[in-house]
């Protein structure tokens, strides 16, 4: 799908043809919902046609001006006129609006400064106010529809601008049926030119409608910007695909050259203007609306020839003026208009599309809605004849331009690997690197890429693999911020082998135990951090799906989180595929998937290292060993495939032997009859010391068995992994690029809550030989407390456990999780929480855990 020459150009068109609306009456509107940037106060008609914008007089000025500059009137949205805000009803309204119509005045300003100074807070009396006895005090409960929309959307953190002016606009909006909005400020100073020079900065996203109002203020920088502009546009969850995206993003690159065109040739100053886009969201939609652009575009191709037989007919054709111009993403500029009305003029053959009359305007204003984008905000705007075109303005729509373009193609490299060859990449925050398999075949962590299917990977530390061969298509980020290599091993280098080699032998395992009917191989893999441990439990996992068999991963690092946020232990069978774009695959959700999910069991922990209370971790062990244990028991196929046992890496040595002491409760709990230890030969000694010639419960002899880590492992740092983590729980309330998630906010008063806190070990000495010892006297016995909703608990992510509130503490503390809230806000003056939830169901008698870990998220609705 392309952009023709006529589809880009329809939005221009039908600009010159929209008319103006009647200005609606003060007391007719109602609140606008769907601002992305701005001051509170905006406002719209019942239908939402007009929007209407509380303003300055001199933006009103601005609008009433610009039709003395018609090119750069086409960009701005059509004005309709201005009407008077001012509420005269009581002597408190307008006293309060003095001060801005004093400031609006023109008067000078010392003047100005003396009035104000007359002004004082306005007292209304005691008797004089007016109670409702009858009104309730708090307000309804929300609707669903309520919540969805507050939590796209939160409320604005700015107050509505003191004026007794509005200016009545065209709503860029109206029309779409999912419109999704960007405010982009651009130029190099964003405030007015009165104001202080330290709010001089450069373009900037002000807002996304797909996330919230104040999204991309501090997201998006210099080197994600294009990335964040194609998570603004491309959208697979909504059906906008790379065909559908890449379309978008060249009408708004053609529109973007058009401002930066007309900028060049205005003589302006703007400070804190802003570029408003606006596109269908709904991928069925935009479609639809491309392909009836499409037709109309072919039906004017058919008037055009029709014409041009009926030109040659004719030796000297008249010009007749008509307004044939449209605006929804479509048109033609004023030559074809003009070769088309000349001859329409003149054939009594061809059907007479000229006139003024409503049913031709009501015709060509339906036209199918794809985009829009408009300049706005002009309150510090105006025109300076004589001083040239607006640098400062053009320095931030250049670039904006040029990213819009870049968005519609990015670099695309060949790599060819030869057997046993792998290519590692690192793709770091906010860059995608696409990766397609063309010919051969090739693995990531196990799982085969499909042939000639892109995968997407963002924030990633990876690398693919091949034993036969392959060719890969790599498509770079356009800012080129990610690293990548191809390491060129020969089948005696590589450790992939050996890591075959051991999924063989536990394949051989499993076959005699699905003989006899006994338990597979319980596998338990420990190591130094960054080893690659994950990684290996992954591949294991994945070829022995590929083999159809059903292993149970159990997570025992509450620093991560395996099908689920970190701070938790998890277990999950897993009998299908991988996902390859992600670790473990995606959280479970209710929506449609293409990937099969997997169902995890978990415990919450609430700590980041096992130690912080290893009285609560050995018993979080235990009753995931019960789990586990129970549910080999009861599923033969999953008795027989076994479990596969992934850690945290070994500390530093004053913590290790605390580390030891849990390896060996995990090895007892779960009857581990294999450890793997990775990329280290001090760890393997220890294994060895402890393990080798030992039994299981069962009679089994535990073997230790060392492994090379792969030459690929990549450092992740402790910036890296808050990324990880503050990302899992974004996925978790609003989905990822694949699904989109509406979470729901619910209002909850401190008493209707039961809240747990988990409590850190008391008590931590060092020991003689660089150990750390328990003081289990000094430790708390039901090792969590009852908590009471505080400001200690805002922006952080809470357990919902599976008990009631009714139940002992050592039952809610032994309870698996149902599933996580976050507290967006604590009002204790109200003692009322505002909590973010997956599904709009009511807690009810739920207990909630509140532990460290995961740690505070302040961005997540910001």
């Amino acid at each position: 799908m392309s952009a023709t020459p006529e589809l880009r150009e329809l939005k221009r068109a039908k600009t010159a043809q929209t008319k103006p609306k009647e200005v609606p009456k003060h007391q007719d509107l109602v609140d606008y919902k769907h601002a992305v940037a701005g001051h509170d106060g905006t406002m719209c008609d019942a239908g939402g046609e007009l929007f209407v914008k509380p303003c300055t007089q001199a933006e009103v000025d601005f609008y009433e001006s610009a039709k003395l500059h018609p090119d750069f009137a086409e960009l701005m949205p059509v004005f309709c006129g201005s009407l008077t805000l001012l509420n005269t009803t009581t002597a408190a309204s307008i006293h309060e609006q003095l001060p801005g119509l004093i400031e609006q005045a023109e008067i000078p300003k010392g003047l100005k400064d003396e009035l104000k100074s007359h002004l004082q807070p306005s007292i209304v009396p005691a008797a004089a106010q007016k109670v409702d006895v009858e009104k309730p005090l708090t307000k309804d409960a929300p609707s669903r529809e309520e919540l969805a929309m507050e939590n796209k959307r939160p409320e604005a953190k700015t107050s509505p601008i003191k004026t007794d002016r509005a200016i009545t606009l065209l709503n860029a909006s109206y029309g779409f049926q999912k419109p999704n909005i960007m405010d982009t400020k651009m130029g190099q100073q964003l405030c007015g030119k009165e104001e202080p020079s330290a709010n001089v900065t450069g373009p900037n996203e002000e807002g996304f409608m797909m996330y919230n109002k104040f999204w991309g203020r501090d997201d998006v920088n210099d080197s994600n910007v294009v990335e964040s502009l194609k998570l603004f546009i491309f959208n697979e969850a909504a059906g906008i695909d790379q065909e559908l995206g890449k379309f978008v993003a060249g009408l708004f690159a053609n529109d973007l050259r058009r401002v930066e065109e007309v900028l060049q040739n205005e003589e302006s100053r703007m400070y804190s203007s802003s570029l408003l886009f606006v596109f269908e969201g709904d991928g069925l939609a935009l479609r639809a609306a491309i392909e009836k652009a499409k037709a109309e575009e072919a039906e004017i191709q058919g008037i055009r020839t029709k014409v041009v037989a009926s030109v040659n007919k004719r030796s000297a054709p008249r010009v007749v003026s008509t307004n044939l111009r449209v605006d929804s993403g479509i048109g033609m500029d004023d030559d074809d208009l003009k070769f088309v009305t000349e001859a329409v003029a003149f054939d009594d053959e061809v059907e007479d599309v000229s006139g003024d009359d409503d049913e031709d305007y009501d015709e060509m204003s339906s036209f199918p809605h794809i985009y829009t984008l408009k300049m706005i905000d002009f309150a510090h705007a105006e025109w300076t004849p004589g001083l040239g075109p607006d640098e400062a303005v053009l320095l931030g729509a250049t670039p904006i331009a040029t990213t819009a373009s870049s968005t519609t193609s990015a670099p695309t490299t060949t790599q060819t690997l030869e057997p046993f060859w792998e290519y590692r990449f690192e793709v770091p925050h906010g860059s995608t690197l696409t990766i397609k398999l063309v010919s051969g075949t090739a693995e990531k962590d196990g799982t085969e890429l499909a042939p000639n299917t892109p995968y997407a990977f963002t924030a990633t530390k990876s690398k693919i693999n091949t034993w036969h061969g392959c060719t890969l298509e790599i498509t770079a980020p356009p800012s080129g911020t990610y690293d990548a290599y191809t390491s060129e091993p020969t089948s005696d280098e590589t450790p992939m082998v050996s890591y075959l080699n051991l999924h063989f032998k536990l394949e051989s395992l499993r076959a005699a135990a699905q003989r006899t009917g006994q338990m597979g191989p319980r596998v338990l893999v420990v190591g130094p951090p960054n080893a690659g441990k994950s990684s290996l439990v992954r591949t294991l996992a994945s070829w022995a799906t590929r083999m159809g068999r059903q292993p149970l991963v159990v997570n025992t690092d509450s620093r991560e989180g395996m099908l689920t946020l970190p701070g938790t232990l998890s277990a999950a069978v897993f009998a299908t595929l991988i996902d390859i774009t992600t670790d473990w695959g995606s959280l479970p959700s209710s929506g449609a998937s293409a990937i099969p999910v997997k169902l995890p069991l978990a415990y919450y922990f609430g700590l980041p290292q096992s130690d912080d209370n290893p009285k609560l971790f050995k018993r979080m062990l235990g009753r995931l060993a019960i789990a586990a244990t129970s549910r080999l028991a009861e599923d033969v196929d999953v008795k027989s495939a076994g479990m596969l046992i992934d850690t945290g890496g070994v500390p530093t040595s004053t913590r290790a032997a605390a580390y030891y002491d849990f390896v060996a409760h995990i090895v007892a709990e779960f009857s581990v009859n294999i450890v793997i230890v990775l990329g280290s030969e001090r760890v393997g000694s220890e294994m060895q010391k402890r393990f080798a010639g030992q039994t299981t419960s069962a009679g089994e002899t535990v073997t230790v068995i060392g492994l090379d880590k792969s030459g690929g492992v990549m450092e992740r740092d402790e910036t890296f992994m808050q990324f990880i983590r503050e990302s899992a729980i974004k996925e978790y309330f609003f989905g990822n690029a694949k699904m989109t998630l509406s979470p729901f906010t619910q209002q909850v008063d401190f008493a209707a809550v039961s809240i747990w806190r988990i409590n850190e070990a008391p008590s931590k000495t060092a020991a003689d030989g660089g150990g750390i010892t328990y003081d289990e006297g000094e430790i708390h016995t039901d090792m969590l407390e009852k908590a009471e909703p505080s400001m200690m608990m805002q922006n952080c992510v809470l357990a919902v456990a599976y008990a009631s509130v009714h139940d002992a503490p050592d039952t809610i503390r032994d309870a698996n999780v149902m599933g996580f809230v976050y507290v967006a806000d604590v009002d204790e003056k109200r003692r009322r929480l505002r909590i973010l939830t997956p599904v709009s169901a009511r807690l009810g008698d739920r207990p909630l855990l509140w532990g460290s870990w995961p740690e505070h998220m302040v961005n997540l609705l910001i």
